[in-house]
């Protein structure tokens, strides 16, 4: 018969073969041994794979763990001082719109402030892909790419790509928007009555993950 080490690598062997403990035991019992060996050195065996599932679990946790620290401190990292795109020759008044202004084009700076009233700095990056929020402001034939990079807007006229929503209007009714008193009102009235439109480009999942909802709930009129 062989020694218990060499016993204990068998039984081993014969648990990741998948064989269960009454064949295991029927084998061994055909060879000679005891139950009442054969039973100790099955827990023996047991004990030990036991052993090195904790230890996996807990590599497991410790990787999580490590890779969770480091998304939070990235997001501490992140530059959240206010950076405000204001319109020219506009004052902000205390229920988050801007005074009445003659606008008559559409630039990068009013889109930012539009989405800045629209409440856009809670989006946040994608905590798994650190992906930026990007909304695309189609007006007309002009698209405008705007980035949200904590309390940031960074807007440029530029073709979009990979954006996570597309907000598509012609350029009267953005004009009809910028110069409205009330401005959110204003895009919310337009979005209701069917002049301005938001196409979900991202997944579901992705626009979650960035918490486009909170966004989706501002612009609601219900």
């Amino acid at each position: 018969m062989e020694g218990e080490k060499e016993l204990l690598t068998k039984i081993k062997n014969s648990i990741r073969e998948g064989l269960s403990d009454t064949e295991i035991t029927r084998r061994l019992l055909a060879r000679g041994y005891k139950i009442e060996y054969v039973g100790v050195m099955l827990n023996k065996a047991k004990i030990k794979k036991r052993v090195m599932g904790k230890i996996f679990l807990f590599l497991v946790f410790m990787i999580i763990s490590i890779a969770l620290f480091t998304i939070y401190k990235n997001y501490l990292s992140e530059d959240n001082s206010p950076q405000i795109y204001a319109l020219p020759n506009a004052g902000i008044n205390t229920n988050n719109s801007y005074l009445i202004t003659n606008i008559t084009e559409v630039t990068p700076s009013h889109i930012s402030s539009l989405l800045l009233m629209m409440g856009v700095t809670s989006l946040h990056k994608n905590p798994l892909t650190f992906d930026k929020p990007k909304i695309c402001f189609k007006v007309d034939s002009l698209e405008y790419l705007a980035i949200i990079t904590g309390k940031t807007i960074k807007t440029e006229e530029i073709t979009c790509k990979d954006a996570d929503i597309n907000i598509v209007l012609t350029k009267e009714e953005a004009l009809g928007i910028l110069n409205s008193k009330n401005k959110v009102e204003a895009i919310k009235q337009s979005i209701s009555n069917e002049k301005t439109s938001i196409e979900l480009i991202a997944s579901k999942l992705e626009l979650g993950a960035k918490g486009y909802l909170s966004l989706q709930e501002t612009l609601s009129t219900k």
